[in-house]
């Protein structure tokens, strides 16, 4: 297998702004942090927790939290930490969306001694891959999908494809939207490097949310997006770049360290 001829790769993962610092920074020297959006809390998460508590508070129900991103679990911890409850929310069970979200659920952020099911499937979007899996996991234990109550924890701008599919169960459903996104470009030092070296500059994308954006930014430039390096963690966002006429896409993992050997030192496409 051929080494890769990447120097350098644009990391184009949404970072925190404001009172969340918790964004990881790249350590490696040839990953620059271009994210084209920043994330920022909710003002007016708070509002809702008359409504959340009055959810949780349903008889017979089994209580799920649903994480639907590594953003919404960083969100949720700044969102109990900073709002004065009159009883902490607690769950019976959770999900995640994504293998990505259940790592950082694991890394801390969201202490639990419960048994997370993740909904990760290649074949699926993630939201449906992640109802799949708690439809399994519901089976398995002979509970009715009348006797669950999720609370979907995620962003004001996620899509209603999760919700929607659990009503379309029975289950009862609230979205608590804790943190908001907002579109960023790129400084005019990233322009000149992608510009001037684009055979060698990777771009690694970890949202599908950001592809058009990107693809007309990178035409206004004079950049042709088929003929650069693409790099995503996520089938869906290959299948994505695909349709954009993009023939060649690594395979990469988003932890730090091997991050930089899928980038640096080994190829693996989708």
């Amino acid at each position: 297998m051929s080494r890769p001829i990447t120097t350098v790769a644009l990391l184009a993962r949404p970072q925190w702004r404001g009172l969340l610092g918790e964004t990881a920074v790249p350590v490696d020297p040839r990953i620059w942090s271009a994210p084209l959006q920043v994330l920022e809390p909710e003002a007016a998460a708070g509002d809702l927790r008359p409504e959340t508590l009055s959810f949780l508070s349903r008889p017979s129900s089994t209580r799920w939290a649903i994480f639907t991103s590594p953003a919404s679990v960083t969100a949720y911890q700044h969102w109990v930490q900073s709002t004065e409850f009159a009883i902490t929310p607690e769950f019976d069970r959770f999900a995640a969306v994504g293998t990505g979200t259940a790592d950082q659920m694991q890394r801390g952020a969201l202490q639990t001694d419960r048994a997370t099911v993740v909904g990760d499937d290649a074949a699926m979007a993630d939201a449906l891959a992640t109802v799949k899996a708690i439809a399994d996991q519901l089976q398995s234990d002979g509970l009715a999908w009348k006797d669950q109550s999720f609370v979907i924890v995620g962003g004001v701008n996620n899509r209603p494809t999760l919700a929607q599919a659990l009503a379309k169960h029975g289950a009862a459903v609230l979205s608590l939207p804790l943190y908001c996104r907002r579109d960023v470009e790129w400084s005019d030092v990233v322009w000149k490097r992608l510009s001037e070296c684009p055979r060698e500059t990777a771009i690694v994308v970890t949202s599908s949310t950001v592809i058009e954006r990107l693809m007309q930014s990178l035409l206004t430039h004079g950049i042709d997006p088929v003929r650069l390096t693409w790099a995503t963690h996520h089938a869906t966002i290959a299948a994505k770049l695909v349709a954009y006429g993009v023939s060649s896409i690594r395979r990469v993992r988003l932890d730090p360290p091997e991050l930089s050997k899928d980038l640096f030192e080994y190829e693996q496409y989708w």
